[in-house]
């Protein structure tokens, strides 16, 4: 972050009005460009931050586009980057690969609900430590509110969105509901979400002298909340566009030379976070190369390195969810324009469909294609080279019924063909 000091003093703001329909506009900052500040706020607006530019406060408000700093080689570094804050509050995620913080040790500030996050470091075990801290709620004074010491605007906006009926209980059924608006539970996501079995840890046995007292599965608020700080649970804290933030660490080791870095404050609603730091030395003995996206996604889903690889060190993310997966959103959307004419089993009307992908990390922008019935495509060499109609980027038709299968990038168009 102190590398972006030097930055020039132009500034640039970019606003795209809420009812634009624009197909994914974007801001492109070039390589060796140096701004002051950057502001870019829209519902599909993206923002890509080339290798080797430098921006001193970014700030930007986002929906279904995305903030990108990915380098293509390990030839280059990542963005410069003085203050940074995003917001996401649709599908919309964060991507800052390779950020220069040689020698230095840093920290993130972060709120995705749904576990989508990725924090690494290039220095192996030895040279570098990840961890979430010592304080779950360091960055959030919810539990403080829980236990009646304060306001907490988190603690206000969980409570409202939670007991919806204002009875001053919170039910099994409106805690499944409320965490069913922040991540996507069990696994049919994320074509549908059932969040009743997570909620059982929220609801624990009953003590033998309040059996018959009190339903076990309909709590005063106070004593709800008071599971949810329990257990840590800093993202039920919120609803969508709003909670509790948390905080990731990359100390260096021994002992760090100098303050954390502060990466920033990354907020993704339902998309996601991914943050990578070169903090090794050039040819430092023991760092791992750069990892293209698409590596770092294999070894996220536990693919096993090869013999001579050095690989990243990534903080392990209990909550993430396994193997690649369709935001829940976008999947929504494909659901919604898709199934009602084509995707129910008792459909008599064969489909075809093509989905225009907008290009992002790890993904070319291309159109792809999905039949239920053979086809003969004629498609671009570069596409015809990675998808093919029965399994293409993102979908798969089997008897009928559309399947989400490993794909990135956001659904720019969607046209629906009767054959």
């Amino acid at each position: 972050a102190s590398s972006a000091s030097s930055a020039s003093s132009a500034s640039v703001t970019v606003f795209q009005h809420a009812f634009d329909t624009g197909s994914y506009p974007r801001v492109v900052v070039a390589s060796g460009v140096q701004l002051g500040s950057l502001t870019a706020n829209g519902p599909s607006l993206s923002v890509v931050l080339q290798p080797n530019c430098t921006v001193g406060s970014l700030a930007s408000k986002l929906i279904a586009g995305a903030v990108e700093s990915t380098p293509p080689s390990e030839a280059e570094v990542g963005a410069s980057l003085g203050s940074v804050s995003v917001k996401a509050l649709g599908a919309g995620s964060v991507y800052l690969l390779q950020l220069p913080s040689t020698n230095t040790s840093s920290q993130l500030t972060y709120r995705q609900p749904a576990g989508r996050v990725c924090y690494s470091t290039d220095l192996p075990p030895d040279r570098a430590s990840l961890s979430r801290g010592a304080d779950p709620w360091a960055e959030c004074d919810a539990d403080e509110a829980v236990r009646g010491s304060g306001d907490s605007y988190a603690y206000r906006v969980a409570l409202s969105s939670t007991d919806t009926n204002g009875d001053y209980y919170v039910s099994a059924a409106e805690a499944a509901a409320a965490m069913a608006e922040l991540r996507c539970c069990g696994g049919n996501c994320p074509q549908r979400s059932n969040c009743a079995a997570e909620t059982f840890l929220l609801f624990p046995p009953l003590e033998d002298e309040r059996l018959g007292e009190i339903d076990r599965f309909n709590l005063p608020q106070a004593e709800y909340f008071e599971n949810v700080v329990r257990l840590n649970y800093t993202w039920l804290m919120g609803k969508p566009g709003a909670g509790c933030y948390e905080r990731l660490y990359a100390d260096l080791l021994p002992s760090p030379p100098s303050p954390p870095d502060e990466v920033g404050s990354l907020f993704s609603d339902g998309g996601e976070v991914m943050v990578t730091l070169a903090q090794a030395e050039p040819g430092e003995p023991g760092a791992a190369a750069y990892h293209s996206f698409e590596r770092l996604l294999q070894l996220m889903g536990g693919e096993v390195a090869a013999s001579n690889e050095t690989a990243p060190q990534l903080l392990d993310q209990a909550a993430r969810p396994d193997n690649w997966r369709l935001a829940q959103l976008d999947a929504q959307r494909l659901i919604a324009d898709v199934r009602p004419d084509y995707g129910l089993r008792t459909s008599a009307r064969p489909g075809f469909v093509t989905v225009d992908v907008v290009g992002g990390p790890g993904l070319v922008e291309a159109e792809t294609v999905c039949s239920c019935l053979p086809t003969r495509s004629c498609l671009p060499t570069s596409t015809r080279a990675t998808r093919t109609p029965r399994h293409s980027a993102g979908f798969r038709c089997i008897h009928g019924v559309f399947r989400s299968v490993p794909s990135r990038g956001a659904l720019k168009t969607l046209h629906k063909t009767v054959s």
